[in-house]
């Protein structure tokens, strides 16, 4: 396929029909030979592989993005089960490999491949798999930033060259990749700092699944002697939990849902003191990084309150921090909200800019290194 991309991108017209900027069309070849070619390699190797993965006497029928990747077996290649799960991914701080290395190879090459899921989130049917070829042609038109796609899909029920299934498929494919490009510049990292302080809001109140999660990944560091836990904190944690007849190394001491007795079979002494030397450093950390990040953006009304909000704390105390960040979380998922609104509601088109943008870094890091070796 990308052999068909290339000489389709050369072959590209001059200027794009009007409308969303892409056309579907397919590229599975539909005479008889070719049917019966695919036919056989279909059995001879792909079920072959795909048997040896399961070690089963037959190859699924319903092929999971795994099985794909094991068809392929070229990393190089994106295979894409969800754009949704993708943006969901993005929103919360962090990325799927599989659009970044779209992205990159299309701002490199103006052209990349793909597969992709058509099947829509939640639908029982089986999942029905595409391959993609994005093309970015040059152009002469008002939107010199549009793009050309092909979509193959060896269903009947998917022959026509306007899809409607693969339009909107193509589209939100367009949409994702428009926001990783954006988000790669600008957000990524403050959304990951948001989700964080999120987090560390949720972490300092009592009963939360959050606080429960932090307290069964301390009991376990103490229980391993992490290089950070003295062997005073572990033998007086010990010591605290085998008057009540538990243990460090009770399996429920390190379970998010039965962690809560063990937390209050520990003294008011021993608890200070895993709060003053572990919770209290990594709430001072999180919160230095996110106000330093914050001042590397344009001002914005929700990030300021977050930003007061945390130059508010004292550190005296573990207590007086819970306090200080009882509204942190709610301020934070305004903010993101708020951003990811703001990200989302560019014009796809922008996509193209993006990408221009990415070709000039990957030229300048070219002539950067090719001085280096001179």
């Amino acid at each position: 396929m990308r052999e068909e991309a290339k000489r389709l991108l050369l072959n590209a017209p001059a200027r794009l029909l009007v409308g969303p900027g892409f056309i579907g069309t397919n590229r599975l070849q539909p005479s008889a030979a070719n049917r019966k070619s695919f036919a056989e390699r279909l059995e001879s190797e792909f079920q072959t592989r795909l048997r040896q993965a399961h070690q089963t006497a037959t190859a699924p029928v319903n092929l999971t993005l795994s099985d794909i990747e094991i068809l392929l077996d070229d990393p190089s290649i994106p295979v894409i089960s969800s754009t949704l799960a993708a943006r969901t991914l993005l929103r919360h701080g962090t990325r799927d490999h599989h659009i970044d290395l779209l992205l990159e190879q299309l701002a490199q090459d103006r052209f990349a491949v793909c597969l992709l899921n058509l099947t829509q989130p939640g639908s029982a049917a089986a999942d029905d798999w595409i391959s993609v070829i994005l093309l970015q042609p040059l152009i002469k038109s008002a939107n010199p930033h549009q793009f050309l796609v092909y979509v193959c899909n060896s269903q009947q029920s998917h022959q026509s060259s306007d899809d409607k299934d693969h339009t909107s498929t193509v589209a939100a494919l367009i949409q994702t990749l428009r926001l990783y490009a954006q988000t790669q510049r600008f957000y990524s990292e403050l959304f990951l700092a948001l989700v964080n302080l999120e987090t560390l809001g949720e972490q300092a109140q009592p009963g939360t699944v959050v606080y429960r999660s932090l307290w069964a990944k301390t009991l376990t560091s103490v229980r391993l002697k992490l290089p950070d836990i003295t062997t005073e904190l572990h033998d007086r944690m010990e010591l605290d939990l085998n008057a009540k007849g538990l243990s460090l190394f009770d399996l429920e001491a390190t379970t998010d849902s039965t962690i809560m007795p063990y937390i209050e079979a520990l003294s008011a002494d021993t608890i200070a003191w895993v709060q003053h030397s572990m919770f209290v450093p990594t709430a001072k950390q999180a919160v230095k990084h996110s106000l330093a990040l914050f001042t590397t953006f344009m001002r914005h009304a929700k990030l300021d309150d977050i930003s007061a909000t945390l130059k508010n704390i004292s550190w005296a105390n573990w207590q007086s921090i819970q306090l200080a960040l009882a509204s942190l979380p709610a301020l934070v998922r305004a903010a993101a909200d708020d951003l990811w609104r703001l990200v989302s509601s560019q014009n796809r088109a922008d996509l193209g800019l993006l990408l221009q943008l990415q070709r000039e870094d990957l030229l300048v890091e070219q002539l950067l290194h090719d001085d280096d070796h001179q």
